[in-house]
């Protein structure tokens, strides 16, 4: 039987996803010579943990942020231990950034060009396949305009480790699928959320084989991954069960598949379809083959994923609900379209289908992401006008800014930690500092909102904190409070 949906089918969407894919890479490409302030920024968190690694090292007490912390005890190191050598090589922070991950997406390319042969499939539906998972609205708002690179990452090596599941599949493992280990060991360094989807593969390929002695071996793989990863992954769950500083698993980011905010609402829609449409894909594509029992076998650990994940009891398991939805959308995603590029005739009632949603799905994409992502920021005003007073700021400091799109706190303390060698109380990632830390700086926070003055300058003292930048309604409230004004926002030309 031939292909449900022809390659012809195929060209026109390929073209559109990997021409607006490239547009995205131009313009984000004014980040090599412009630190990204604005809002929509992972950028710079990311950026500055390369910093951190060069200034500070792994695992050394690091000044920059909450008062001082232990670099990557609680940060995975997979990003920056990726980044590094481009770092010393190009010298620039900001270029070696973007550098990697067009790294990252030709690693991606090759992986998924491996998967395809291993598939059967053709050229253009390999070119498919890679273009629409990367060039879909959610890959390019997280990955390349967000910034969320260590995902990027994870997904790059989250796609090598599924072509061995995939090889392995149907033949007797050999020496060859042993590759796997030091794979998924870089996967668990870079990012939890996507280890943990990914190793849900293993679980497939462990149902799939009848053999226990494969099954053993498949086990003994993943141990040894998780053994090479100890340097970085005992200290962080030591300190994560000590309950003396904050803890990434403490975030239960899946909950935001409840939230009603305006914000979030494409987010929990397509949460809703993508688990959906997997199990319609799946079932479909097990109607067609005669091997349906061994498929559903390798399937069933996503079947599960998927089902959790729809009705949403994926909130309430542990780990889970420790994973934000974009991941696993994408993971299941994944097979979605390894699924629909598997299916054969006689499903002619699906052909259509299939093929004008993929079409429409994939306008719609480039349309909603040129709608709502936006495009690189570059600096305005107010943000040369912040650069000024931090190039002349020699002592700790903190940001009380009103919300604006084109400047966010969390930037300028990156900016400061990297450039000025500036030194906050406050900081990016919250479950790096302790309890203590932040609770300080909440208390702050409420007095400066309360206009509690005295309150407010004891606090700072508490945090050896003698620098206040401010604009805005912000600058008022500090002047307020008598607060003395030793430095202006100069007014700058904007080119």
């Amino acid at each position: 039987m031939t292909e449900l949906i022809k390659d012809k089918w195929l060209l026109i969407p390929t073209i559109i996803l990997l021409g607006y894919l490239l547009i995205r890479f131009i313009n984000q490409s004014s980040i090599i010579n412009t630190f990204p302030l604005d809002y929509t920024n992972d950028w710079s968190s990311y950026i500055t943990q390369l910093h951190f690694l060069r200034v500070c090292g792994f695992h050394e007490f690091c000044p920059y942020w909450y008062g001082g912390f232990v670099a990557f005890l609680t940060s995975a190191p997979g990003w920056p231990f990726f980044t590094y050598p481009l770092y010393m090589i190009v010298g620039n922070i900001t270029a070696a950034s973007y550098t990697a991950l067009v790294l990252t997406y030709i690693i991606s390319l090759l992986a998924t060009i491996k998967i395809g042969k291993q598939l059967r499939f053709s050229k253009l539906r390999t070119m498919f396949l890679f273009a629409f998972y990367f060039g879909n609205s959610i890959a390019i708002g997280d990955f390349i305009r967000l910034g969320r690179v260590s995902s990027a990452l994870s997904f790059a090596l989250g796609l090598w480790v599924l072509y061995f599941i995939l090889k392995y599949r149907d033949r007797k493992l050999t020496a060859g699928f042993l590759i796997i280990i030091p794979i998924y060991a870089a996967l668990i360094l870079t990012h939890y959320q996507e280890a943990f989807l990914f190793s849900i593969s293993f679980l497939s390929l462990i149902a799939y084989k009848k053999s226990l002695v494969e099954r053993g071996i498949i086990i003994l793989s993943v141990l040894l991954a998780l053994i090479a990863t100890l340097f970085w992954t005992y200290p962080f769950a030591v300190d994560a069960l000590s309950g003396t500083g904050g803890s990434i698993l403490s975030s239960t980011q899946g909950n935001w598949v409840f939230k009603l905010d305006q914000k979030l609402l494409p987010t929990v829609i397509v949460s809703a379809i993508i688990p959906a449409t997997f199990l319609i894909i799946l079932a479909a594509r097990l109607k067609n083959s005669s091997a349906w029992k061994s498929q559903l076998r390798f399937y069933l650990p996503i079947v599960l994923l998927a089902i959790l994940f729809l009705t949403r009891i994926s909130t309430s398991v542990p780990f889970l609900n420790n994973i934000s939805p974009d991941p696993i959308n994408m993971f299941i995603l994944l097979f979605i379209l390894i699924l629909l590029l598997e299916l054969r005739e006689p499903l002619r009632s699906f052909k259509w289908i299939a093929v004008t949603g993929i079409f429409l799905i994939s306008i719609a994409s480039v349309t909603i992401s040129h709608i709502h992502t936006p495009y690189f920021i570059k600096y305005g005003e107010t943000e040369y006008g912040i650069l000024d007073v931090l190039e002349h700021t020699d002592k700790p400091y903190l940001i009380f800014n009103p919300y604006q799109r084109t400047s966010y706190s969390n930037a300028y303390y990156s900016l400061g930690a990297v450039k000025y060698n500036l030194t906050t109380p406050a900081g990016w990632y919250p479950f790096i500092a302790t309890k203590e830390q932040l609770s300080k700086l909440e208390t702050i926070k409420e007095r400066f909102e309360n206009h509690d003055c005295i309150e407010l300058k004891q606090k700072l003292e508490d945090v050896k904190t003698e620098r206040i930048i401010g604009y805005g309604e912000y600058c008022l409230k500090l002047r307020y409070c008598g607060f003395k004004q030793i430095r202006y926002l100069k007014t700058h030309k904007i080119k």
